[in-house]
């Protein structure tokens, strides 16, 4: 519904924000308003991949322009980082349907505020 959006629509801006400015994935605004407007697990993390591809190709892109990218570190993390992302989607969905399913989201949430303290202070 449209109020569903609207809220969508500044966590949305504040992932943005978060990518352009601080370099950061910008994961934790998308997946605390992606909760907030109801969506389930997996369909928040699935979803919050599908936005952060463009928002991460966006920001890439200004910053190979603006030559602020240290290539030795950016290699080497994206080599590991798309091993995680392979093995993630999988082992996300094997835990959704075991037991230990229904503690994910209070995971995700703590470690959502922990990161706003460690970015704040």
């Amino acid at each position: 519904n449209r109020k569903d959006r609207v809220k969508a629509g500044i966590f949305g801006i504040i992932g943005g924000l978060m990518v352009g400015v601080a370099g950061m994935s910008g994961g934790a605004p998308i997946i605390a308003g992606l909760f907030l407007i109801g969506l389930s697990t997996v369909n928040a993390v699935a979803t919050s991949a599908y936005v952060l591809v463009f928002m991460s190709a966006i920001g890439t892109v200004f910053h190979i322009v603006g030559s602020q990218v240290d290539w030795n570190a950016g290699i080497s993390l994206m080599v590991w980082a798309l091993i995680g992302a392979a093995i993630g989607p999988r082992l996300l969905t094997r835990l959704t349907k075991s037991k230990v399913g229904k503690y994910i989201k209070p995971v995700i949430a703590f470690f959502l505020v922990l990161l706003g303290f460690k970015t704040l202070f």
